[in-house]
């Protein structure tokens, strides 16, 4: 697998920056955490003040592919930010229900979709969503970043899963992959951007990886009620 901490000699030359200049705006600078309280710690994360401590399970170095250690320390103020959105209890509540909820079929729209369940209320569920997130999942899930297009679209991130063995079992093993773009643009904006640059890649990214991460809680659930074979 190619390592993607590519020298600056071997970035696209044709302005890859462009865009910047139109993120400091009202959806993506630090008048979001004036508007949502709940993003207000977004304030204290900065990159001279990010640390590897309390960064999430889920997003530590090693869970990383040929991401080189100067990336990483760029990329920790992003990560911190995803470390606080997983947390928020509103997170936990949705992944919660990801695993525990009831699989139903609606008849009249063809779909299934997942209802509340009794068991998901219940202090054991939680305990199992908490364990997944902080120890299950981080043994398998992998992230990396990587170029993402295909047929001429560009893809953000992308969520894949193929299949391990492990000593007594064959298990999924989810990939979430961010398009490089965003590392390129992490690496200009810690170095060279404003605040508010920064603010709306750490966010962005952060973001990304959450989205991405609810897939891979909902094949994890699959995983155990249809076990590869």
């Amino acid at each position: 697998m190619r390592a993607l901490d590519l020298p600056d000699e071997n970035r696209p030359t044709a302005d890859p920056y462009g865009y910047l200049r139109s993120l400091p705006n009202v959806s993506t600078s630090l008048d979001i955490a004036r508007h949502r309280p709940a993003l207000a710690f977004l304030n204290s994360i900065t990159p001279t003040n990010a640390t590897c401590e309390d960064i999430h399970p889920l997003f530590q170095q090693a869970q990383w592919v040929n991401l080189s250690c100067e990336n990483y320390l760029r990329l920790l103020p992003a990560l911190k930010v995803a470390t606080q959105l997983t947390r928020q209890a509103s997170s936990l509540s949705f992944h919660n229900h990801v695993l525990h909820g009831e699989l139903k079929y609606l008849k009249e729209k063809r779909t299934y979709y997942l209802a509340p369940s009794a068991y998901e209320a219940t202090k054991t569920a939680h305990l199992m969503t908490t364990e997944t997130l902080n120890t299950t999942l981080p043994r398998y899930l992998r992230l990396q970043f990587d170029e993402l297009d295909e047929d001429g679209f560009q893809f953000d991130a992308m969520t894949y899963f193929g299949t391990g063995a492990s000593v007594s079992e064959i298990i999924y093993c989810p990939r979430i992959q961010l398009h490089t773009h965003h590392l390129y643009a992490l690496r200009h904006v810690v170095d060279h951007g404003s605040r508010y640059d920064q603010e709306a890649i750490f966010l962005r990214i952060a973001i990304a990886l959450c989205h991405e991460l609810a897939h891979a809680v909902w094949h994890h659930r699959s995983s155990i009620e249809n076990p590869p074979s």
